[in-house]
């Protein structure tokens, strides 16, 4: 059996996502996948030097004799650098090829598909000023490159960027967060605001709650990565683009199966791109909503996978689920029913890409529904095809060409 040693470097969700990507074509091709991870018995923990980090790989590849290897390498100043794997076939996973020339085969994220979406997401309000907050470590190529596409059509639609460049210690947080309030405090109003990742959005709501600035009738806030456990804590609740990370592991596994199968075939590195952009409160548009219809809003996100009804929403608000209905279909175009049967359409697909192997009645109940029967009949309704014809658009063609 075909054995991958898998080096994870970040216990993030997205990071997740990319794993089960790489089970999932691993699956196809019969091969065993051990991960090497932070907290493992071949890898300590996060604060330990490269040093460190070089004898945990050497450890790992004597003891298992990897046909290759998929590595993540972002993962701040401690971790696994490239030239740790020069004695074996491997992928780096959310990397640039600019780190190292294009010498090594890498699957990384796409700037320009994540700055569109981020672009497309403000310019709905029609405001002339943007601003764009980057990471508070310098240096970081992915950072450098979405502030640029970010600028670059932001500027092509007639908007003004502003863009955060402190002239302070980054590494001292006091002095970065306190940068960043006089900059915001300096920003005209209103203004819409993309932040590199969800670590910076969180910074960004943070200080302008703070400083009593209204989010988003004065400023409009997108990050990017999705983290749930920082955006749906946050006040308000953040808007951030969810990258596509479990295609970009399955597209690492094939690259590095290509890499496996033709030694001498000359690779190009591979990107992966913006899956959606899940919207929260901080980009709500709020001039068209009652208070009510963006508190329903809220309110269906968090709750649609407890299996909650129509008449549970107008339960939170002292109204009649008739009234609420109407001013919540004049608004959004569709009823509180249809709101709460897409959110959870939404979490089945998510969940069965992830996990193939899930039954049905698992994800049911997961997503909030009383039985499989209804979960499928939902689901045909809202998508217009069956869960199995969305797993394989393949076979949906076929039927309609049958």
């Amino acid at each position: 059996m075909t054995t991958i040693l898998l080096f994870r470097s970040s216990l993030f969700e997205l990071s997740e996502d990319m794993t089960n990507g790489i089970y999932d074509y691993a699956r196809g091709r019969g091969w065993h996948v051990q991960m090497v991870e932070h907290g493992s018995a071949l890898s300590d923990q996060w604060h330990h030097p490269r040093e460190h980090s070089a004898v945990v790989v050497r450890q790992a590849i004597d003891f298992w004799h990897p046909s290759g290897c998929l590595v993540e390498l972002e993962c701040g100043s401690v971790g696994y650098t490239a030239e740790m794997f020069d004695s074996v076939p491997a992928v780096f996973l959310d990397r640039s090829p600019r780190m190292d020339g294009g010498r090594r085969l890498c699957v990384y994220s796409d700037s320009v598909s994540i700055a569109e979406c981020a672009a497309r997401e403000l310019l709905r309000f029609g405001w002339k000023h943007a601003a764009f907050v980057p990471c508070a470590e310098p240096g970081r190529i992915w950072c450098e490159e979405r502030e640029r596409e970010f600028v670059s059509v932001m500027r092509r639609n007639g908007c003004a960027v502003h863009v955060f460049s402190p002239d302070v210690d980054r590494s001292n947080d006091r002095a970065f967060l306190d940068a960043l309030e006089r900059w915001m405090a300096s920003l005209p109003q209103p203004c819409a605001l993309f932040a590199a990742n969800d670590l910076v959005g969180r910074q960004v709501l943070s200080v302008a709650r703070q400083n009593e600035i209204d989010v988003p009738r004065q400023l409009a806030v997108v990050a990017v990565d999705n983290e749930r456990r920082i955006c749906e804590h946050t006040v308000p609740t953040l808007s951030s683009i969810r990258q596509d990370m479990f295609a970009a592991g399955y597209r690492a596994a094939r690259l590095l199966d290509e890499r496996l199968r033709h030694p001498r075939k000359k690779l190009e590195s591979i990107r992966f791109g913006a899956a959606e952009l899940v919207r929260r409160a901080s980009s709500s548009r709020c001039d068209r909503f009652d208070a009510r219809v963006l508190a329903s809003l809220e309110y269906i996100r968090l709750h649609a996978l407890e299996g909650i009804s129509s008449a549970d929403v107008a339960a939170q608000f002292a109204c009649s689920r008739r009234y609420l209905d109407r001013i919540f279909g004049q608004s959004v175009g569709r009823s509180l029913l249809d709101e709460i049967q897409r959110t959870q359409i939404e979490a089945v697909k998510n969940l069965v890409k992830k996990e193939r192997s899930l039954k049905q009645d698992a994800v049911a109940d997961r997503c909030g529904f009383s039985s499989p029967e209804d979960m499928r009949r939902v689901f045909k309704k809202v998508d217009g095809r069956t869960i199995g014809d969305f797993l394989d658009p393949c076979r949906s063609c076929s039927k309609r060409g049958s």
